[in-house]
């Protein structure tokens, strides 16, 4: 039954869109490959991924819509009514009335089909609503919680920019106390070395006059 529900909500070759061409040597063909066949049937989305009906989740809808198919001839034996007669080439419209004209003989009105295909509307919006929970989960789970994460890494980074900041400041006070000191350094050095020269050539002077006196003494005095 589900294969012949799937063949009344087919897909038409005027709304499939191409598959593009994939390099097998390329990530996206690897993911291509481990994924499952979506017919690339674009459909309005509201974000800025463009989506596509996707073949797995189509069959996903119609086996809800299969597992809950209302006993006798409802909407889904209509619209299988409808299938059959489009091999007959004929207009929308007058297969539309075929069909009803037949599901009329055993007693099926336009309420009738209408308030099944409400029920089935019931059936998959209850799906629906499923669905954005279990997303929202996958959300919290894959993204929510990394943006989290990445905040916290940001708040990491704008402390340790801080810190990086006082500590360039501190290195840099820190090289110009290094300079001052080099420049203190040389002049007390220019000093120290002048004092030193002073002094040798000051006890050099004193020497040569006691040397020089004691050769006097020697030499007029003895």
């Amino acid at each position: 039954m589900l294969d012949k529900l799937k063949s009344i909500f087919v897909v038409t070759d005027e709304t499939t869109k191409k598959e593009e061409t994939i390099d097998p040597k390329s990530e996206k063909a690897s993911e291509k490959v481990a994924s499952e066949h979506t017919s690339q049937v674009e459909v309005p989305s509201r974000g800025n991924v463009q989506g596509v009906v996707s073949q797995p989740i189509l069959d996903k809808l119609l086996g809800v819509i299969n597992q809950s198919n209302q006993s006798g001839f409802d909407y889904i034996e209509f619209k299988n009514s409808l299938k059959a007669l489009e091999k007959m080439g004929l207009d929308e419209k007058t297969m539309y009335r075929s069909a009803f004209a037949t599901a009329q003989t055993i007693g099926v009105s336009v309420p009738n089909l209408v308030s099944s295909i409400d029920f089935y509307k019931k059936i998959l919006n209850k799906e629906n609503s499923e669905f954005s929970n279990a997303l929202n989960v996958q959300v919290n789970a894959k993204v929510a919680d990394k943006e989290k994460e990445i905040e916290g890494y940001k708040s990491m980074i704008a402390e340790k920019e801080k810190q990086l900041a006082l500590l360039t400041q501190e290195i840099e006070k820190h090289k110009q106390s290094i300079q001052s000191l080099s420049s203190k350094i040389e002049t007390d050095r220019l000093q120290i070395d002048k004092t030193k020269s002073d002094f040798v050539v000051t006890f050099d002077f004193i020497m040569q006059q006691l040397d020089g006196d004691a050769k006097k003494i020697k030499e007029f005095l003895e």
